[in-house]
């Protein structure tokens, strides 16, 4: 594990690839790289390895190396352990059934910061040292920040509300949010905005939010104009995205977002938009695009059943919503029992809130 944390520039076989290849020499800031207006980095990192039989051999390295205390700490679905790069934690659980134990990596943005700074990891090495010990990514953020007061939160919903003006492969977007203490919401320069694209529940979702006043809100800093562009990664996209930020770096983070999203060339206002991306875009993230190849998996009858109960769950919840006289109904003629049914409205409930 100590080979694998060090500031090597040699990135070694992930998964099955060929032998590693040396690192692209780049200048790297405190979150990753930087050049000129415009740093990129990960700001999140979520890791689980599930149905582990006895004790991990490299966990008392991992907790050597990125520093814990042992502090107790919780979290939900009954996870248990400890703080990990002060700001994260590492927790398991125990599964009764074979007495294996799932374990469970959170690295939010300040611990990160913290391996970063204090530690003098970079986190490409962090999360490719995982990979290789059999971690699988769970979710992973990564983000790029702009200094260019022009690229704020309003110019990209004035941008987003044209039709046309945006290809990506989110459902909604134009999404909205509220105010800090610095300006409103809806101000011209976008100070104190946040704009969502996409689904929450989505493997890839992105905000676009002035990070100088999250860091005023949190910190009472105040800190030059700077605008976070965020892309939110969860599930298989996690794991394939992981592999790449591992062999690649941090300065495949713009080819990665540009997989995703697209920003286009706008003739006016409310025209029709050309082919080409934006130039402000283009800068951003450049031209090239890394989208993960997801691979369709098989159909078996565990599945179907878990398709199928998910599709009932849904449709029980909105019928004991809106219309609870007809559960007996909804219930005949699926031939289930109404408790059943009311049970399955529980664990709807309780999986959207999970």
């Amino acid at each position: 594990m100590s080979e694998r944390l060090n500031n090597t520039t040699y990135y070694p076989p992930v998964n099955g690839d060929s032998a590693g290849k040396p690192a692209v020499s780049t200048p790297l800031s405190n979150r990753g790289v930087s050049v000129a207006k415009i740093s990129q980095g990960i700001d999140w990192l979520s890791l689980s390895l599930p149905r582990v039989s006895g004790e991990l051999t490299h966990l008392k390295k991992v907790l050597e190396i990125l520093h814990s205390e042992h502090t107790p700490v919780s979290g939900g679905h009954g996870y248990e352990g400890g703080d990990l790069a002060q700001f994260g934690r590492f927790t398991w659980r125990k599964n009764h059934r074979d007495d294996s134990r799932d374990y469970l990596v959170v690295l939010p943005g300040q611990a990160l910061e913290f391996i970063r700074e204090t530690l003098k990891l970079k986190i490409p090495d962090v999360l490719r040292s995982f990979i290789v010990l059999g971690w699988h990514p769970t979710r992973i953020d990564v983000s790029i920040d702009t200094t260019n007061p022009k690229l704020n939160p309003q110019f990209l919903y004035d941008w987003l509300c044209v039709p046309g003006a945006v290809a990506t492969h989110a459902r909604g977007k134009n999404d909205v949010s509220g105010a800090t203490k610095i300006g409103k919401a809806r101000d011209k320069n976008g100070r104190g905005m946040t704009v969502y694209i996409g689904s929450r529940q989505s493997p890839r979702f992105m905000r676009v939010y002035d990070k100088s006043a999250e860091v005023f809100e949190k910190t009472g800093k105040i800190i030059p104009h700077t605008t976070r562009f965020e892309l939110e990664i969860k599930g298989e996209s996690a794991v394939i995205i992981g592999k790449v930020l591992a062999r690649e770096g941090e300065a495949a983070i713009g080819a990665i977002m540009n997989g995703w999203i697209t920003f286009k060339t706008r003739k006016g206002r409310k025209q029709a938009y050309k082919r080409g991306p934006a130039r402000w875009w283009a800068a951003l993230e450049g031209r090239d695009k890394i989208r993960p190849q997801l691979k369709r998996g098989l159909a078996t009858p565990e599945k179907t059943m878990k398709w199928q109960e998910n599709q009932w769950c849904q449709a029980v919840a909105l019928t004991l919503r809106h219309c609870p006289e007809r559960i007996n109904e909804l219930a005949a003629r699926a031939r289930i029992d109404p408790v059943i049914a009311a049970r399955w409205d529980a664990h709807f409930e309780s999986k959207k809130a999970a």
